[in-house]
């Protein structure tokens, strides 16, 4: 088997972008399609990159002016700062725009501008500065998320290799309301799972028993990533075939996913 994923780097970009379609997919879940501007680069997408992320930067809560960082420059003292959050590349339809899926939690600069976005809200778009692009060859993808994790879910679902078994495990509080559509795959399960501490993906996790040629990929609130975590240790999961990343923190905005578990 291959190693656990490879690493493919980009330019960075700093684009000026618009929201041009909101969906609801659930009580809780927002999708936004963003209509890049004219003369932007695009978003790249690389099949099996399941967690490419990019930032947004969004409008001042206050005052609602859109400021874009200026890569290599020191910003001027007292200058407004970008106000930016990380999400995952739901999909790249064509050049000119890009998909993300939102939560909306309630609070919060992201949750509060994507409650509220509509056709014409402004918005910036940096990145991916890279792409991480997993194993192609493993015989099972085991995935173990929470909400803010949920466009993942989808991709692995649709990219996936033909032949693989795709096993996703979706946490949230109230399955009964939380639960939305995900792509339709022949080869695969989606569960839901009650709960907000990771208690119950590790159980789900150990009913799965991975083997040798299974992959692991895990991503949600930091604290119930490290239960998942250690119940693949515990269970022999290889560290080639173990992913997992902590999406954000309870108490924390704006976390730095990239960001230890622990910290």
């Amino acid at each position: 088997m291959s190693a656990t994923a490879t690493r493919v780097r980009h330019d960075l970009h700093v684009r000026r972008a618009e929201v041009s379609v909101v969906e609801d997919l659930g009580p809780r879940l927002r999708r936004l399609t963003l209509a890049l501007a004219a003369d932007a680069a695009a978003v790249p997408f690389v099949p099996l990159a399941v967690g490419d992320h990019v930032k947004l930067a969004l409008p001042h809560p206050v005052t609602g002016d859109l400021v874009l960082p200026r890569p290599g420059t020191d910003a001027e003292p007292g200058a407004p700062r970008p106000v930016l959050r990380d999400y995952t590349v739901r999909a790249v339809p064509d050049e000119r725009h890009v998909v993300v899926d939102v939560v909306l939690h309630g609070e919060g600069a992201a949750s509060t501008w994507a409650a509220a976005a509509a056709p014409g809200t402004p918005v910036g778009v940096l990145g991916p500065r890279g792409s991480v692009v997993m194993p192609g060859d493993r015989a099972r993808y085991l995935c173990l998320l929470d909400e803010s994790a949920l466009p993942v879910a989808a991709r692995w679902l649709e990219e996936a290799p033909a032949g693989a078994l795709v096993d996703v495990a979706v946490e949230v509080e109230d399955p009964a309301t939380a639960a939305v559509p995900l792509p339709a795959r022949g080869d695969a399960r989606v569960t839901w799972v009650a709960g907000t501490d990771g208690a119950g993906l590790a159980r789900h996790l150990a009913d799965l028993r991975p083997g040798p040629d299974d992959l692991v990929w895990a991503a949600g609130e930091a604290g119930s990533m490290l239960a998942v975590r250690r119940a693949a240790k515990d269970l022999g999961v290889a560290p080639d075939a173990l992913e997992v990343h902590g999406y954000w923190r309870h108490g924390v905005a704006g976390r730095d996913h990239h960001a230890p578990l622990e910290s």
